[in-house]
């Protein structure tokens, strides 16, 4: 009798075992499902593995989430389909980056806005220390760069590099961000940790338009790097001649 008790809990043990691993390896496929049907952007399919029960904060094997591909993507009906159905916003993948940060990196500016609604952490940052706020202004994206500075964002955060969204924006040229993150109440003469200003990165790479906005808002032409060069020492070693004029010309503010 105490034999056939115990060959039967060895295999009510051994069934419940099968049936766990049966259900972690259909979870398993639920999730890559959900994940690839967000990348394909069929959103039927989307709705179709969500009523299936598949893990809708599910991560592949990046970190990411069904809503941060979706919102890379720029899917609003796949984000707010997931919004809906519980996703959380503010999960970070294994660089540190969130779903707000995939919507501001490429402009998606109604997503930018739905996650917000939703609690998004607008100063979160990533494992370099980046912003959504940093990730806009680097590639431009002044609707987004308002909407966040809307909510919070601080202007002047940094990443490990030392570098502020008002640095970034000035290197690729973006003028109007420039100008909006000034606005704003960025430092114009904030440094990164080589000791470049906003000014010396323009000067640099020969970004005459940010060049003038922040000579307009009295950015400091003295400042030197850990080099010892100024902004016209860059402007002229790079042969931006219409820059290293500017400088030059450049009156003390008040």
């Amino acid at each position: 009798m105490r034999r056939l008790t115990s060959v039967m809990a060895s295999t009510v043990i051994l069934l419940m075992i099968v049936l766990q691993g049966g259900l972690w390896a259909a979870g398993r496929d639920l999730s890559r499902e959900l994940m690839q049907a967000v990348e394909e952007g069929d959103l039927n399919q989307v709705r179709l593995l969500l009523q299936k029960q598949a893990p809708v904060n599910a991560r592949n094997d990046s970190g990411w989430t069904p809503l941060m591909k979706a919102a890379y993507n720029g899917d609003t009906a796949i984000v707010r389909e997931l919004l809906a159905r519980g996703a959380q916003v503010n999960i970070k993948g294994k660089a540190g980056w969130t779903a707000l940060m995939q919507a501001a990196q490429f402009g998606h500016l109604e997503i930018v806005q739905m996650l917000l609604n939703k609690g998004a952490q607008v100063n979160a940052s990533s494992t370099n220390g980046s912003t959504a706020l940093m990730v806009a202004a680097s590639n431009g994206h002044i609707a987004v760069i308002k909407t966040l500075l809307n909510h919070g964002a601080i202007a002047d955060s940094r990443d490990r590099l030392g570098r502020t969204a008002l640095l970034l924006a000035a290197s690729d040229g973006y003028a109007r961000v420039v100008e909006e993150l000034l606005a704003r109440g960025s430092e114009v003469n904030a440094q990164e940790v080589s000791g470049k200003s906003a000014l010396i990165l323009a000067a640099c790479y020969g970004q005459k338009a940010v060049v003038g906005v922040l000579l307009s808002h009295c950015a400091d032409v003295a400042l030197r790097d850990s080099q010892g060069k100024s902004a016209i020492d860059y402007a002229r070693q790079q042969h931006h001649v219409a820059i290293a004029k500017m400088i030059a010309a450049a009156k003390p503010c008040p």
